[in-house]
């Protein structure tokens, strides 16, 4: 797709966002989701005793409280160098799900740098990223499928002369 269709089409300014999603997250995945976040700029959302608070890196206890009592939905908000901001909500352990407003998708560059993004999210967690219709899991504009990870080199040998 061109970036006139990918305009059109995916990143069309209907008044809905587009969602971000991964299913079938375990503890490792997010793991490595909160450790690939914390490299980010962002701000993390939660809420305890009905006070909410605002932090500058992820406390991953708390998010594992909140899907226990289930009475705040804690969330981080991050943007991109490019100016393309997300919002990840941490709704259950098992599904990671974000948000991206597609009118902070003014370009072709907005839209590698995004994909990017959501390639090294998949490649981090082990899991396939969905792009997808608001509210709407049918619709998926795109996937980023996580490469497998590359192998280490084996151990140089120790020759010995003879």
């Amino acid at each position: 797709m061109n970036w006139d269709q990918l305009r059109r089409q995916v990143y069309r300014t209907d008044g809905t966002f587009r969602d971000v999603f991964a299913t079938e997250m375990d503890s490792l995945a997010w793991q490595k989701f909160f450790e690939l976040m914390q490299s980010q700029t962002l701000t993390f959302h939660t809420s305890e005793d009905g006070v909410e608070a605002e932090a500058a890196a992820i406390d991953a206890a708390k998010v594992e409280r909140q899907w226990d009592l289930q009475d705040y939905v804690p969330y981080i908000r991050l943007q991109l160098p490019g100016g393309v901001k997300l919002k990840f909500y941490f709704f259950a352990p098992d599904e990671l799900e974000g948000i991206v407003d597609p009118r902070d998708i003014k370009s072709e560059a907005r839209h590698r740098e995004l994909k990017s993004f959501l390639g090294k999210i998949a490649d981090t967690i082990g899991k396939t990223v969905k792009f997808a219709q608001e509210n709407n899991r049918e619709k998926v504009y795109y996937q980023l499928v996580a490469r497998p990870p590359k192998a280490e080199a084996p151990a140089a040998e120790e020759k010995t002369e003879e």
